[in-house]
């Protein structure tokens, strides 16, 4: 294969595997570009490959803590309800002892 050969194939493997971003921020695109060139020497098709991969992890992490709140918010209220409950319960008991007659003896 002679320099013009290679030439051409290079040209067509980098018309195939381009990568084109449209609309997006210039901040991001240079955030990105940033990132691709010094994390994964310029491939950007890596770069976003691993980005989109960390964002699912962390989807599925901060998924997984809602769930775990949840949970906790449920478990809290069981505990308010049941603590409410014994409260009412310990107002409705009278004071002093209830008598096998029904009567109830004072302090």
């Amino acid at each position: 294969m002679d320099k013009e050969q290679f030439k051409e194939y290079a040209s067509e493997v980098r018309r195939e595997k381009g990568l084109i971003m449209s609309r997006v921020p210039k901040k991001t695109r240079e955030l990105f570009v940033s990132i691709a060139d010094e994390f994964f020497c310029g491939d950007y098709g890596l770069c976003l490959k691993q980005l989109l991969d960390d964002s699912k992890i962390y989807k599925m992490y901060f998924e997984n803590v809602d769930m775990k709140l949840d949970i906790l918010a449920n478990k809290l209220d069981e505990v308010v309800d049941l603590v409410n409950h014994k409260e009412q319960i310990n107002e409705e008991k009278p004071e002093g002892r209830k008598m096998l007659n029904g009567s109830i003896q004072r302090r």
